[in-house]
């Protein structure tokens, strides 16, 4: 029985029963690994101390579409989980409650007394072919 492939990314779904999933899973890896790179837009990431920074992007809230042309520095509140969020407004924020209803989730960020300890991606992509 053939392979099949999944719609959206192309993953390879070897037939049930196939012994030979060792290319096909390189190949998975490989499409992950192009597709991971790609989606930057208005990441978080750790830089230094207890600061973040969102990459460049743009986000659509209801009919308003707001650019980030820069990287934005967010410092964060220590010993906390912070929750990085662009704002019903378009402001790129933060703060230690949650994420409010009209709202985009960027990430949750967990510092410690004096650094951020990890950073945890809440983005949500909705895009695809069409």
């Amino acid at each position: 029985m053939a392979s099949t492939f999944t719609p959206n990314a192309g993953y390879e779904e070897p037939a049930h029963g196939d012994q030979n999933w060792d290319a096909p899973l390189r190949r998975n890896f490989d499409i992950a690994d192009q597709l991971a790179s790609v989606n930057v837009a208005l990441q978080v990431q750790a830089s230094g101390g207890l600061n973040v920074t969102v990459n460049p992007g743009q986000v659509q809230i209801g009919g308003n579409v707001f650019p980030f042309l820069g990287q934005t520095t967010i410092p964060m509140v220590a010993n906390s989980t912070n929750f990085v969020l662009v704002s019903n407004i378009g402001v790129v924020t933060s703060n230690i409650s949650g994420f409010p209803a009209l709202s985009v989730p960027l990430a949750r960020v967990f510092t410690g007394p004096a650094n951020v300890i990890s950073v945890v991606d809440t983005r949500s992509f909705l895009g695809g072919p069409g």
